[in-house]
């Protein structure tokens, strides 16, 4: 007979607490302005789930809570998915932080941690907590005026979510960088450039993305997309493509 001392059950509780894998375990629902939205992808067909449950959020603190404490998986999953039945995001102050995909088909849930079995009556609980997202668009006549009243239009209550990149750059262009180093990965490079356009540029706010690398026939080049002002573009040393400034319009997620 195996007699389990208080020291041992803490040590089995905790490892078994340790062994489960949530996204919502980081947050604390019950301080600040949280909520979470599911996006309905439409790659595959749930028996009429669109009919019934499509876009939603969930803001009710008791709700979130639940899904922290139920939505606890351990068991991996060796099945690879290709298509998702829903984008599961955590919000908070109308920024997204992380999300989650599911397949409530195959029953599997994919996480930063890894990709987990998911009883899909996980979900279908959450049924009479569901709330109904609107989405709309504003179109503005100019990045201006955008930015002139964006302000006033995503601090409205209602207002879930907003997504827009010139709110923080005028538009984007592809910079071509030559390879001269073959030692220095990716990685190494992109943090090169951040660093030398940061000391050109000290007061400007920019973003870069890895596209692709291609071959030609004076050496190697790889491309990235750069997101910035007009201004920086205009004075950008390297290679680069035209200009592309970016549509003024704000793609909002609304309380229905």
């Amino acid at each position: 007979m195996i007699k389990l001392t208080t020291l041992s059950i803490f040590i089995l509780i905790t490892n078994l607490a340790c062994g489960q894998n949530s996204i919502f375990n980081n947050y604390d629902f019950n301080t600040g302005d949280y909520h979470v939205q599911g996006i309905y992808l439409n790659e595959h067909n749930f028996p009429n789930i669109a009919d019934t449950i499509s876009d939603f959020f969930i803001d009710d603190i008791k709700t979130l809570n639940m899904m922290k404490s139920s939505w606890q998986f351990a068991d991996l999953s060796d099945r690879y998915i290709e298509s998702y039945t829903y984008r599961i995001t955590i919000f908070k102050d109308k920024q997204a932080l992380e999300s989650i995909w599911i397949n409530l088909i195959k029953g599997v849930i994919r996480t930063s941690k890894g990709t987990f079995v998911f009883d899909y009556n996980l979900f279908l609980e959450l049924r009479n907590n569901l709330n109904p997202i609107t989405f709309h668009e504003y179109k503005f006549s100019s990045v201006k005026v955008g930015k002139d009243s964006l302000n006033n239009i995503i601090n409205n209550d209602s207002i879930l979510s907003y997504f827009c990149y010139w709110d923080k750059f005028d538009g984007t262009f592809s910079a071509k960088i030559p390879i001269t180093e073959e030692r220095l990965s990716t990685e190494d490079v992109k943090l090169k450039l951040e660093k030398e356009l940061s000391n050109q540029f000290p007061n400007e706010t920019f973003q870069l993305t890895y596209t692709t690398t291609l071959d030609f026939a004076e050496g190697a080049v790889r491309f990235f997309e750069v997101k910035c002002s007009e201004t920086m573009y205009i004075n950008f040393r390297w290679d680069k493509s035209e200009w592309k400034g970016y549509e003024p319009v704000l793609y909002l997620r609304i309380k229905n």
